[in-house]
């Protein structure tokens, strides 16, 4: 290769800017043959041409046999480690040296099944000359390249003397091979806890992401092809040991080798271990497949003994925690998806004959196969054939989209159901609106002016459970057939405790003595007080005081005089006349957000209570609230603009949950609050402080028309206060403003895809901190700019210099799926322990 040649092949590959090979290098000064272990070698004169970044992985050896002066005996593969970074050879100081990052010079230099050890730097002369070019590496065994590993700044000073350089010997073979897969705690060959080699060290794989797409890979690759394998998660099969090697695995299914597939560093312990079930091999005697279900000794096609396919053999399932979720996993399975199942116990179909094959079966309703549920390792029972589990697929058939009210006191009212695949399903009463009763109400042909949903669980639960919850329906007038919806399954949001309800108006001409959800205050001439009596189907009661609240006091004052009137609870013996009448409520728990009483969780209607007329609610109505419905402000930051929301709700200061918070959402509050100027930041995990007070609101969805967020949809929550949705509000029309909150740039960077990473904050520019910064959190730096098409890499200490403004950011933690950098996890903006020697940077290739 000609002189020009080594010059291409020296220059530096835009955008990165470092260009990096290594080797193993002996000093060849021209000296007689000594009886020392390593011939003292010269190296001949050093140029900018000596380094080549062409080689494969960047690698190469510095003493090619061609340059020797005479023939001389060197020990192979053993010498000083040098690397070239910018045209220049120089050493590594040995700080922080380990094994991984002398297998990784090893397999780069050779093979894959080489490995090696540190030996004494002193048996290698001839390094005088040559700068130390690196310390502190600290390689994860993962990665291409020595500049890769975790390292001291390129550019920083260190403190070592070539005493220190990195010297090894590659003369070890490696246990296993990179990839090698072994399965581990299974009863079979076939299966087990996932074992694999890396660096010819033995260790497994976490269970994030993990499916049978991902398991598959591992099948094949042990041979197994004969059928569908099964992906197991909680280390099924036991805690594997050693290193996890690899996480959030993604295969296609076509790779010949699971480090083919996608996969990223772990956040995860063995308890989370992957296993797999292979199919039996091709020449097994088997007479199904890995997973495989059937019923057996039923009426019909519907019911029946369960029994699972293992290693080509059919087995029971034992009944120790069986319940209507497993039996929902199990006729799902099967395709029989249009009913509510049923569990049986206490071998309802009968004994089987073959093995018990599954113990403690603990579904979440939402698994593809049964195998893939929670339980005892396959095989491992305490269980007799009487303990056999079985199912009831039932089906009822009704036209699909048709609802109907259940339960209620008379045809206008009553639990909400809907025909879903030829079943009647209930309907979750999480973000179930009064708009969304009224549809239902017209679906029904029944009057809809004024209807509103029940408080959840009001009319009670089907006698027959089962697994659709409807969480969302649109109905076109006066066509009942033709509503649309969304299904769940539980265990999500929702159980049968959340069923709700609806109140259709009565049909105009329907004699009436009150409509029901009506109020009044009764008992005195007093103005604005008295006993609460509500009407229920035509008649007039009271309402017991268990359980009812403040919430409940503002709602009954607010809607019989204006919303800024609240109220307290009186002695209900000031006010007579309630002897007669039934006790129609008790247990109500009003959170504030409601339209009507009925709609308050509360003690099922048609339930026994243990009330009497001395505990009924009576109130006065004469207090004027603190803060208006809606009213918002921000609390915990360092700028008005930006903190843990707080919003007032019946007179009552209170928090967001996270739940669904985003850029939308989060635009709405910065309108109320007239920052108008620029985008909204969503920030979730009570990123400025928990907050004070009750949680209002949970899984808020706005449109972004809003003049309050309590025009959005939302619904109550299920949250603490770790999950205070907060927001950064664009700076005021009239600030003198440099950018927008949550831009950012790269700055000292020899190109546009590199350098110190700057954010915007309140019209200035600030750096971040590189505790906790990885590649994850550049890889979102560089989606937000727009480079797409590389990996990006993170650099720490300063690597593009020292920035001279405030530091905003610290400990950031993506997932690198953000669209800014503001929305990853980290400390509040502007709360951090560092320097400006810390300021983090990236390299967006």
């Amino acid at each position: 290769m000609g002189r020009s040649d080594l010059l291409r092949s020296c220059l530096p590959v835009p955008p990165v800017p470092v260009q990096s090979s290594a080797r193993l290098s002996v000093d060849r000064t021209k000296t007689a043959p000594s009886l020392s272990r390593h011939l003292p070698l010269r190296v001949p004169t050093r140029t900018t041409l000596e380094c080549s970044v062409r080689r494969p992985r960047g690698l190469q050896l510095s003493v090619p046999p061609e340059t020797l002066d005479w023939p001389v005996a060197v020990q192979p593969r053993e010498g000083r480690v040098e690397i070239c970074i910018n045209n220049q050879w120089g050493t590594i100081c040995d700080d922080s040296w380990d094994e991984r990052g002398v297998n990784l010079v090893c397999s780069a230099l050779y093979n894959e099944q080489i490995v090696g050890e540190m030996v004494d730097p002193e048996e290698f002369s001839g390094v005088e000359d040559l700068p130390i070019l690196m310390d502190d590496v600290k390689c994860r065994g993962m990665e291409s390249n020595l500049l890769s590993c975790p390292q001291l700044q390129l550019n920083a000073s260190h403190d070592c003397t070539h005493m220190e350089d990195v010297a090894i010997s590659c003369t070890g073979t490696r246990r296993c091979q990179n990839g090698e897969i072994a399965l581990a705690g299974g009863q079979y060959v076939s299966e087990g806890t996932i074992q694999i080699c890396l660096d010819g060290v033995w260790g497994t794989v976490c269970d994030d992401l993990w499916d049978p797409t991902d398991a598959g890979v591992v099948c094949n690759i042990l041979g197994y092809t004969n059928g569908s394998a099964i992906a197991l998660r909680g280390a099924h099969f036991g805690q594997g040991t050693g290193p996890i090697h690899l996480d959030n695995v993604i295969c296609t299914g076509s790779e010949t080798s699971l480090l083919d597939c996608r996969s990223s560093p772990h956040n995860c312990g063995h308890y989370e271990d992957a296993g797999v079930i292979c199919p039996a091999p091709q020449d097994a005697d088997a007479n199904c497949t890995n997973g495989d279900i059937r019923l057996a000794d039923g009426d019909n096609e519907y019911q029946g003994r369960v029994e699972v396919c293992l290693h080509g053999n059919w087995g029971t399932v034992c009944d120790d925690g069986w319940d209507n979720r497993d039996a929902g996993v199990v006729c799902n399975q099967l395709g029989y998806t249009g009913g509510f199942p049923s569990a049986v116990s206490n071998a309802g179909f009968g004994r089987g004959s073959g093995l018990i094959f599954l113990d403690n079966v603990d579904c979440d309703g939402t698994e593809p196969n049964l195998l893939q549920c929670r339980g005892n390792e396959p095989g491992n029972h305490n269980c007799g054939p009487s303990e056999d589990a079985g199912v009831f697929c039932p089906a009822r058939p009704c036209i699909d989209g048709t609802l109907r009210l259940n339960d209620g006191f008379n045809p206008s009212n009553g639990r909400l159901e809907i025909c879903v695949n030829e079943v009647w399903a209930t309907v979750c009463g999480t973000g179930f609106t009064d708009e969304m009763a009224a549809a239902a109400c017209t679906g029904m042909g029944l009057p809809s002016d004024g209807a509103f949903r029940s408080a959840e669980g009001l009319f009670g639960s089907p006698s027959s459970e089962g697994p659709f919850y409807v969480v969302d329906i649109q109905c076109p007038p006066a066509r009942p057939t033709n509503c649309t919806f969304t299904t769940a399954t539980p265990p999500g949001t929702c159980t049968h405790e959340n069923d709700v309800g609806v109140f259709c108006p009565v049909a105009e001409g329907t004699p009436t003595l009150c409509t029901t959800g009506d109020i009044r205050l009764a008992g005195t001439f007093r103005p604005q007080q008295g006993r609460v009596e509500i009407c229920i189907n035509n008649q007039w009661g009271t309402i017991c005081d268990d359980s009812w609240n403040q919430h409940s006091v503002n709602f009954v004052c607010t809607s019989l005089y204006d919303q800024s009137i609240v109220g307290e609870m009186v002695d209900p013996e000031e006010f007579s006349g309630g002897e007669d009448l039934p006790i129609l409520m008790d247990d109500v728990k009003c959170r504030g957000t409601e339209s009507n009483l009925l709609s308050c969780p509360q003690l099922q209607l048609n339930a026994s209570h243990d009330c009497t007329h001395m505990e009924d609610v009576a109130i006065s109505c004469n207090g004027t609230r603190r803060c208006r419905d809606g009213e918002i402000m921000l609390a915990g930051g360092q700028y008005e603009s930006e903190g843990t929301i707080q919003i007032c709700i019946d007179d009552v200061w209170g928090t967001v949950c996270d739940d669904l918070w985003d850029q939308t959402d989060a635009g709405v509050v910065c309108n109320v609050l007239g920052y108008t100027n620029g985008s909204a930041i969503a920030l979730r995990g009570a990123h400025f402080g928990e907050g004070t007070g009750p949680i209002h609101l949970d899984n808020v969805i706005c449109t972004g028309s809003e003049n309050s967020l309590l025009d959005c949809r939302y619904s109550p929550h299920n949250c603490g206060h770790y999950e205070d949705a907060g927001v950064i509000c664009p700076a005021p029309q009239d600030a003198d403003t440099n950018c927008t909150n949550g831009e950012v740039r790269l700055a000292d960077g020899d190109n546009e895809y590199q350098g110190r990473v700057e954010v915007c904050l309140h019209g200035n520019w600030g750096t971040v901190c590189d505790d906790r910064w990885d590649n994850r959190d550049a890889r979102v730096v560089c989606n937000q700019l727009g480079y797409t098409g590389g990996v990006p890499f993170s650099v720490t200490r300063a690597g593009f210099g020292r920035g001279s403004g405030l530091i905003f950011l610290d400990n950031v933690d993506c997932d690198g799926t953000e669209p800014n950098l503001l929305q990853c996890r980290g400390n509040e903006p502007g709360n951090h322990n560092c320097g400006p020697s810390e300021d983090a940077g990236v390299y967006c290739p």
